[in-house]
Parts: C-alpha cells; structure tokens; sequence
C-alpha cells in the first residue's frame, strides 16, 4: 500500500466523520485518554503506530480519507508541564482539563502527550487522542508499550513489544473489499428487517425531563457485583451453553421492561471488532456498536426469555 497518498477510511472512522461534520461538539465526547504515574529519571518514548500519525481530509469526491504522515514528517511533541503541587485532587483536575482539549481532524495531530512534573522523580504522563485513532483497547495497550519502553530505557531490560505485521490503513483496505458489493448490500439489508419498529427511545419514567438538547456530559456510578451472585451468573450461563454476557443482557433488558420500557427493548452494545490475531497489538478505532433488540415477554419465565 502506498503510505504517501490518501487512504480510505474504515467504516467505523467513517460514522465518527459523520458524526463530527453533523455536530462538531459531539466530536468533543469521542475523545480517548489515559494517564500513566512515572516515578524516576525521565525519558522519552516514541508511538510506532500509523494511525497515531493520521489526519482526515475530504477526498474531491466528497468522501474522506485519512493521510498518514511519515515519521520523519510527523508533527508529535511531548510537552512537559510543571506542576508542583501535593493535592490529589488538583492533579485529577488538571488531567481532566488537559484531556478536555478539543482536536481538529484536518490539521491534527490526533494524538497527544503532555508531561506533568509533580517533583524532581514524580511525573504524571497524560496520554490522549480521538476516537478516530484510538479505542479503549489501544489506550490500554498504548499504556503497556510505552510502561515497556521506559523500563528497557531506564533497567536495560528490553521491551520486547511484539511486532505489527499490519497497520490500521492495511486493516481499512481490507475492510473495505470484504464489505462491498453483494456482501455488504445482504447485510445492510438484515438489519434493516431487524430493526424496523423498535422505539426511538426508552420509555423509562426517568426522575427529570430529557433536556432540549443533548450536551454529551455523562456520568457513571459504579456497581459490585458479589461473588455468590456471579458464581450463579456464571452457573446459570454454563447451564444454557450461553456467554456470560448473554445472561447479563438477558438480565438487563427484562429488568427494563419491567421498569417501564414495554416490550421491546434495544440495548447498544460495543464489540471489540479485531477477530484476528494481528490486530490485538494495534492502535486505532475498530470498535463497533451493535443493536441488541429483545422482544420481552412479561409473562415468561426468565429462562425461557434467556
């Protein structure tokens, strides 16, 4: 593949240009981070990742595409920011600013690093990028490459990072000729006999009103489940020769239902979507949403509905 000239994009990169171009502050809540604490002397690490290196243009057919800047052309700095400060919670707010900071797909770069210095050998190394060039995995891979690299940097012990036999720009081409033509024309159309009738939106009796307009700030609230009740879980699936996570969205939708949002419930659900090998070490955006319709039969027995 010619790395010098504009590639497609994949599908997924594809729904965040969508999404970007539609609302330009929705592109603010696609947004991925990361903070690695480093305690002793200082050094610099180096991403290998194409899609670290990536920007988006719109090709003259009106499609986008994503270039790829060589490594001797990539505009990448780490920026090192002193804050000497002893507060925990000083620290979580600054991170939070600095993660907060918008991107802009053209000009880039879409990957970010900035260096907190909290005293001499006590360092916060604050990792970011868009959802166009990252995911959950890849952070955390991202975080385990360059915790590998500064040990090798300050220890000698070598990295011995696995190598990338296929970048994301390999990964997108390919994508693309497996989903075209007759393939890609059968399984839009499934869905779009899967899907017809569901409701717009949940029918919950919420405790306020949906706002006028979506601002994008969320919250979560965590929750443990106890070791009886997941060995239970975990029974139950091995019973019915399902996924754990089958059970548990079994669970949640009749939950729901039962709560107020009537028969039909759509629950969406992010899947990794890297089903080879070679992709598990690689950075970028290959996650997909998914669409889970449950038809809930208030009178059934939860087994029968499982």
């Amino acid at each position: 593949m010619d790395r010098s000239a504009p590639q497609p994009l994949s599908y997924q990169q594809e729904r965040l240009w969508f999404l970007d171009q539609l609302d330009g502050f929705a592109g603010a809540a696609y947004q991925m981070e990361g903070a690695l604490r480093l305690s002793g002397p200082l050094d610099t690490v180096v991403a290998r990742h194409e899609s670290l290196r990536t920007v988006f243009m719109m090709g003259k057919d009106g499609h986008p595409l994503q270039v790829i800047a060589p490594i001797h052309e990539a505009v990448f700095s780490v920026v090192l920011e002193d804050f000497p400060i002893v507060d925990e919670d000083d620290v979580k707010e600054r991170v939070r600013i600095i993660l907060s900071e918008p991107f802009d797909l053209g000009a880039g770069p879409l990957f970010r690093a900035r260096l907190i210095a909290i005293a001499e050998e006590n360092h916060i190394l604050v990792v970011g990028g868009h959802h166009k060039v990252l995911n959950g995995w890849s952070v955390g891979r991202f975080l385990k490459e360059i915790s590998a690299l500064y040990r090798e940097a300050v220890t000698g012990t070598p990295a011995a990072l696995p190598e990338l036999t296929i970048q994301y720009a390999d990964f997108a081409a390919r994508q693309r000729d497996v989903l075209a033509g007759d393939r890609l024309a059968e399984e839009t159309e499934w869905w779009r006999e899967t899907l017809p009738g569901i409701p717009k939106a949940i029918t919950l009796p919420f405790d306020r009103p949906r706002p006028k307009v979506m601002d994008y700030h969320g919250g979560s609230i965590p929750v443990q489940v106890p070791a009886d009740v997941t060995a239970r879980l975990k029974a139950l699936a091995r019973s019915k020769g399902r996924a754990q996570f089958v059970v548990l969205e079994a669970a949640l939708s009749a939950l729901l239902s039962r709560l107020g949002a009537g028969e039909e419930v759509v629950i969406g659900t992010a899947m990794a979507g890297r089903p080879r090998p070679e992709l598990e070490n690689l950075a970028g955006f290959f996650v997909n949403t998914v669409a889970l319709r449950n038809r809930v039969d208030a009178l059934a027995p939860f087994r029968e509905h499982l």
